[in-house]
């Protein structure tokens, strides 16, 4: 779950957003938190309910 909330939050992020912007692909911080921000907050909440 570490990298998923955010691109600064894992190094793994930070490199494939580096090899994905030498193919041409943009990923920003904005655009991963889109997409980070429900995706963390749905697996907590599964994680919670499962607790």
């Amino acid at each position: 779950m570490a990298g998923s909330l955010t691109l600064l939050a894992s190094v793994a992020n930070l490199i494939v957003a580096e090899g994905a912007g030498r193919e041409g692909v943009r990923i920003g911080f904005m655009e991963h938190l889109r997409l980070g921000l429900p995706l963390t907050l749905l697996t907590l909440g599964l994680l919670y309910a499962l607790l």
